[in-house]
């Protein structure tokens, strides 16, 4: 599966702006994480998880902790 995003971003001297650059953001750590470690396997109860619709009552993580009890 392969995503990509369209969405216009501008950049200034000190300042990014674009649509959901929170949740873009977020997802560029996390992968550059899971990279990280990717040579030393973690702790097996160490849990990856990327959420969406956190602005709507946590709906992402809900679902998450509904279906994954050890999260």
């Amino acid at each position: 599966m392969t995503g990509t995003f369209t969405a216009r971003c501008s950049i200034d001297r000190d300042t990014i702006k674009g649509k959901a650059l929170d949740n873009r953001v977020g997802c560029a750590i996390l992968l550059s994480l899971i990279l990280d470690l990717s040579d030393t396997p973690p702790d097996p109860s160490l849990l990856f998880a990327f959420t969406r619709e956190e602005e709507i009552s946590g709906r992402g993580i809900q679902h998450l902790l509904s279906h994954h009890r050890d999260a």
